[in-house]
């Protein structure tokens, strides 16, 4: 089994103000380079980057990253932060980059006041998120079937829940089967499906009404929980897992996917009107 997180502890005594201390040992931290180059600190990888800084009080430390694809990171993109004591997640107020394959700059201009900070490519949706907002909506009345469908290959739960209105007949509904985080990274889609599922339980209005008069939802929020969990663009066995459908139709091997095709096909009673993968990285992050 993959070890928890590859442990990354680097001290640096001569760099900017003072010694500055990082660490990704924690659920879903990431990173895998961190060291000094004419007084900046360089980091890799970049969309599943994840990990916290101690000493950070009233240090203004740069960071860099290298764009290597020359899309990943934008001069308008922002990353963020937040304090260990804090849930709330902060922009960092500098970013600069000179040219698309090059390495982008960031920073705050102030000090930091607080002795710990997180630092993120994107606000962190991580399973544990999931599996509280998973307690917070059981027992609503249009939430069926809320529950572990499977598990990772690591053991962790694979979760799935079905909303409608019960109060219409089954037999003329179309059914919807959503599926997200398939790509760990893709932070958004976490919220994204909470957001969807709020409005779906909750909404009064005539479009959120008519969607459960009509239409069956399956949702699978989160097919990756290894993946998520471990800060890693892939399962633990270094799978995509959008690109094993296929395969674990003719021949498995993928544990995620060879356990959610057949829940998904036993759950819809063989008939799934539409399906939708989500898909999104954060684009456009201006901090205003």
């Amino acid at each position: 089994m993959r070890c928890f997180f590859c442990l990354l502890l680097i001290c640096f005594s001569h760099l900017l103000n003072g010694q500055v201390n990082f660490d990704a040992t924690f659920e879903n931290g990431r990173l895998d380079t961190a060291f000094a180059d004419s007084g900046t600190y360089v980091l890799a990888p970049i969309t599943n980057l994840h990990f916290r800084v101690f000493n950070a009080q009233n240090q203004t430390p740069t960071f860099k990253i290298y764009d290597s694809l020359g899309y990943q990171l934008r001069p308008y993109h922002h990353m963020v932060y937040r304090y260990a004591a804090d849930s709330i997640w902060h922009f960092f107020d500098t970013a600069y980059k000179a040219t698309s394959f090059d390495y982008y700059h960031f920073k705050n201009h102030s000090g930091f006041s607080q002795d710990t900070i997180y630092v993120a490519y994107w606000h962190p949706y991580t399973y544990t998120d999931l599996q509280q907002y998973v307690s917070k909506i059981s027992g609503h009345a249009f939430l069926q079937q809320l529950g572990v469908k499977g598990h990772s290959y690591q053991g962790r739960h694979l979760y799935g829940y079905q909303i409608t209105d019960t109060n219409y007949a089954a037999c003329y509904k179309q059914n919807v089967v959503i599926t997200a985080r398939q790509h760990p990274t893709e932070h958004i889609n976490g919220y994204f499906i909470e957001g969807f599922t709020n409005y779906l339980l909750y909404g009064q209005d005539s479009t959120a009404r008519f969607l459960r008069r009509n239409y069956h939802f399956f949702i699978y929020p989160m097919l990756n929980p290894d993946g998520v969990f471990n800060g890693s663009g892939q399962n633990a066995l270094g799978q995509g897992l959008n690109r094993e459908w296929e395969d674990s139709l003719i021949s498995g091997g993928t544990p995620e996917i060879d356990t959610i095709r057949h829940v998904i096909w036993d759950e819809t009673n063989q008939k799934v009107n539409w399906s939708i993968d989500l898909h999104a990285n954060a684009g456009s992050n201006i901090p205003y």
